[in-house]
């Protein structure tokens, strides 16, 4: 059933809970010396992450579909660039898994997330949230956003709104930048390293200078990052957070012990 769980014999025991950190600031000392060249764009909340958990007699899939976060773009040094990005585990949908339907299999999923509905709504809100926070920028394929590879893009809503009544608008110019982002994520009050390649396209108005802050960006996975349920301690439970050992049989089998994710996150640059 759902994305995640606990350890068999063979595994590990979960790391240590910690409590989560907020992600650090960008200052001039850590954005480089031009700290104007820093700008924060807006995680817009209407990200996806899809999911899948291959086990030996299904793959159950599904989405969370809720975002939130800011990312801090060095726009002089893209490697300098820093952020945090939450998932609304809360959000989940599943498909249909079983013989319950999908509806079953998205309450087994929040049961299982630790956001069942039996829990008390404090600790829901406090544990809802899958956090990564980026600390470190590798592999950049372009140092700057206007120095990455073009895309073509098709005339866009937003384009289209900008040239009046019924006109059609030419799109704005949009650059792609690979990267390699580095951080921790955090949930259910554990912590762990994880690395995700991404690639950032951004994105300048028709008739833009690309020598301005682009404004808005988008942000997809270019391989899975693949998230040990073990390690996040996501196991079996009730609707209000109880262990029920029995289930542990379907871990490796109907559900695998690792969720594969793919993200998909738009950012608008901040006015603050």
């Amino acid at each position: 059933m759902l994305v995640l769980a606990a350890c068999s014999k063979k595994d590990p025991p979960p790391p240590e809970p910690t409590e989560p950190w907020p992600a650090h600031a960008v200052t001039s000392s850590s954005a480089g010396p031009v700290a104007a060249q820093v700008r924060d764009y807006e995680i817009d909340e209407r990200g996806i992450a899809n999911f899948s958990l291959k086990g030996t007699e299904a793959v159950p899939s599904g989405q969370l579909r809720v975002a939130r976060g800011r990312l801090q773009i060095d726009l002089a040094d893209l490697a300098r660039s820093r952020g945090k990005v939450a998932m609304d585990v809360a959000s989940v949908s599943m498909d249909e898994w079983q013989d319950g339907g999908a509806n079953a299999a998205t309450n087994t999923a929040r049961a299982w997330l630790a956001v069942g509905a039996d829990r008390p709504e404090a600790e829901r809100e406090r544990l809802r949230w899958a956090t990564f926070e980026i600390t470190r920028i590798s592999e950049v394929s372009a140092d700057t956003p206007a120095s990455g590879r073009v895309v073509k893009q098709p005339p866009s809503a937003d384009a289209s709104a900008d040239a009046g009544d019924g006109g059609s608008a030419e799109p704005g110019t949009s650059r792609s930048v690979r990267l390699k982002a580095l951080g921790t994520l955090t949930f259910n009050g554990y912590r762990v390293e994880r690395g995700v390649s991404l690639e950032v396209m951004f994105h300048w108005r028709a008739g833009q200078s690309e020598q301005t802050p682009p404004t808005a960006l988008s942000l997809r996975t270019r391989s899975p990052l693949f998230v040990e349920l073990a390690a996040f301690d996501v196991a079996p439970r009730d609707q209000a957070g109880r262990r029920v050992p029995a289930d542990d049989r379907l871990l490796g089998r109907q559900v695998g012990r690792e969720a594969r994710v793919e993200l998909q996150l738009s950012a608008k640059l901040s006015g603050k």
